[in-house]
């Protein structure tokens, strides 16, 4: 696998995190990204700003998907 070879090679955990989600994975696509930016951080001691920035438009589309019941708007008390 090529995140043997180089678990710091951005466009693979891009793909990796894409199919865990696509596959309904959330939560692995979400521990993938923290292991990689946790990696990223210490060999550069930078943020991963684009892998970052597509976990955070994943997460958001996959909510945007939801219904409304299953983000918890449909109750009365919803957003108080």
């Amino acid at each position: 696998m090529a995140l043997d070879a180089d678990p710091l090679h951005e466009p693979t955990v891009r793909a990796l995190i894409e199919i865990h989600r696509a596959a309904g994975n959330r939560d692995e696509a979400i521990r993938t990204y923290f292991r990689f930016r946790a990696r990223w951080y210490e060999e550069f001691g930078l943020e991963p700003h684009e892998t970052e920035a597509i976990l955070r438009w994943l997460l958001t589309r996959d909510l945007r998907t939801l219904e409304p019941r299953e983000r918890g708007t449909d109750t009365p008390d919803a957003g108080r």
